[in-house]
């Protein structure tokens, strides 16, 4: 078949054919279109994934910025010798039990980190002991020298907080909250 643009004449008559070609140049003209079309979309779509997957990843992140972080550190003060038991302590927020500590000696220092939302909280730091294969709570009521027990409501801002505790055998406990 014989083929030539709209107004090209072969052997001085015009050919009707032009129109054929016309045709098919739109009809590969809207293939490329859609092919495009569909390139495009699936770029797209892939962009999307990506986003969301980006967004999922950085939710801990952002929830993470929601909460702080407080480092729990404690020591025994004026222990007798003979009397340094193995202790751990038991950290709770709230009345909720979020934590407890490695069992060390109770002259070596410990500390625990916990990560609380932010706001006001009741923070409370009890410290066990391992008497005679059993543990329990370093209380007077429990004939201890010392109620080794902290509590005290605090207001958590964005960032890092310290709980340094004594619990000082002659003079009580006392804690500080920066």
């Amino acid at each position: 078949m014989l083929t030539a643009r709209t107004g090209t004449q072969i052997g001085g008559m015009a050919l009707g054919v032009s129109c054929l070609d016309q045709g098919k140049k739109n009809k590969a003209n809207a293939l490329r279109a859609t092919l495009i079309y569909n390139v495009c979309l699936q770029q797209i779509q892939m962009l999307m994934n990506r986003f969301l997957f980006m967004l999922l990843l950085s939710l801990p992140l952002m929830l993470a910025a929601q909460t702080s972080s407080v480092q729990i550190s404690w020591v025994y003060d004026n222990v007798e010798k003979g009397y340094d038991h193995d202790s751990k302590c038991l950290i709770y927020v709230d009345g909720e039990q979020v934590g407890e500590s490695s069992v060390t000696p109770e002259t070596k220092p410990n500390s625990y980190k916990i990560a609380v939302d932010r706001g006001k909280h009741n923070i409370r730091v009890e410290s066990w002991t391992l008497y005679e294969g059993k543990w329990e709570m370093h209380t007077v009521e429990n004939d201890y020298s010392v109620d080794a027990l902290y509590e005290g409501t605090h207001r958590l801002s964005k960032g890092k907080h310290k709980l340094s505790i004594v619990f000082d055998i002659d003079n009580g406990t006392e804690g500080k909250f920066k």
